[in-house]
């Protein structure tokens, strides 16, 4: 029997996974990652990856006799998510670090430590479903977790398990609370975990000081109407916390780096979008899929037009509202995440 490695983060659904698998007879080792700074890790109990957090998923796994492996991967983190995403909200673009986690970190590097100890497989808390290689959506739609996951290689998929993508939120709280875990009332984490309350001053502090540079806020002529506290605080779409009285029905349509200024108007709509950094894992060159442009989006029919191995066109059937350059773009055929890309 294939040895798993199971990441956990101290949370519900992380110690659920351990305790399904367990109970399946599986051979275990619990692996979590040290990725955050000492005062981030010591202070932020809110956080899936604080001390508190660490701690309590080693008391789980002593209790069962589970070995345990924290591995230190504070520098690796800064260089493959922290960096790369404060640099590209200073370019003007709203990134999607936990992409960027999934593929580098936690199915990446902490994976290839796991397989230092010995783990052939790797399970997580993560709501999604995969088989042979391909990546598919979660039952619980609403805490379905693929759009996060989609440059995950097939490779890796198929050294993947994800033990809840059959359950929903509540079915898990409910083996919680029959496993007596510790972790049965704690609260859902929806923040970044770098970045609680959506604060990332101290990250553009160290890596991109640009991004804290106020400037001008214009209207759709050009007119300087206000100024914005740093582009890095700013998303194309926004329309609350501008500091515009007089313009408060106007929405962010463009953000301009290398001047350093906003642009404001009416809300953002487009019907075409092309990304970058392509995944697929079809070979059409011409498809039509449902398309999901931010996590929360509830995905809309487009044709998507592959124009070489790293760049595609996407044509939507319908207008989309406040389409965001740096998010992710993932493409779906029903349940089977097809791929997707960074929207340009």
């Amino acid at each position: 029997m294939a040895k798993i490695a199971v990441a956990l983060s101290g949370g519900v659904d992380s110690s659920v996974a351990l305790m399904l698998l367990k109970e399946a007879g599986h051979d275990l080792i619990g692996v979590t990652m040290r990725h955050l700074n000492d005062e981030c890790f010591d202070l932020w109990e809110g956080s899936c990856c604080s001390r508190a957090a660490v701690m309590s998923a080693s008391r789980l796994c002593k209790k069962y006799g589970i070995k345990h492996y924290i591995f230190e991967l504070e520098k690796e983190f800064e260089e493959k998510v922290l960096a790369p995403t404060a640099l590209t909200y200073a370019s003007g673009k709203t990134p999607n670090p936990c992409c960027d986690c999934n593929e580098e970190m936690k199915f990446g590097m902490m994976f290839e430590k796991a397989r230092e100890k010995g783990a052939e497989m790797i399970a997580t808390g993560h709501y999604a479903l995969c088989n042979d290689g391909m990546l598919f959506s979660a039952r619980d739609k609403k805490r379905d977790q693929s759009y996060f996951l989609y440059r995950l290689s097939s490779e890796v998929l198929r050294k993947t398990i994800f033990p809840l993508g059959e359950l929903t939120k509540d079915e898990v709280r409910e083996l919680a609370k029959k496993y007596y875990l510790e972790s049965k009332d704690s609260k859902d984490s929806m923040e970044i975990c770098f970045a609680p309350n959506k604060d990332f001053t101290k990250v553009f502090e160290r890596f991109a000081p640009s991004a804290l540079m106020p400037g001008d806020i214009l209207d759709e002529t050009g007119i300087i109407i206000g100024r914005h506290n740093g582009i890095g605080k700013i998303t194309v779409g926004q329309r609350k916390g501008l500091g515009l009285r007089d313009y408060q029905d106007k929405y962010v349509i463009e953000l301009n780096a290398s001047e350093n200024s906003i642009r404001v108007g009416n809300r953002p709509i487009s019907k075409e979008l092309s990304v970058s950094k392509l995944v697929m894992r079809a070979a059409k060159k011409k498809f039509r899929a449902v398309v999901k442009i931010r996590s929360q989006h509830k995905g809309s029919w487009a044709e998507i037009i592959i124009a070489d191995e790293d760049t595609a066109k996407v044509i939507f059937d319908e207008l989309q509202e406040n389409v965001t350059p740096g998010q992710a773009c993932v493409f779906y055929d029903g349940d089977l995440v097809l791929g997707g890309g960074v929207i340009q």
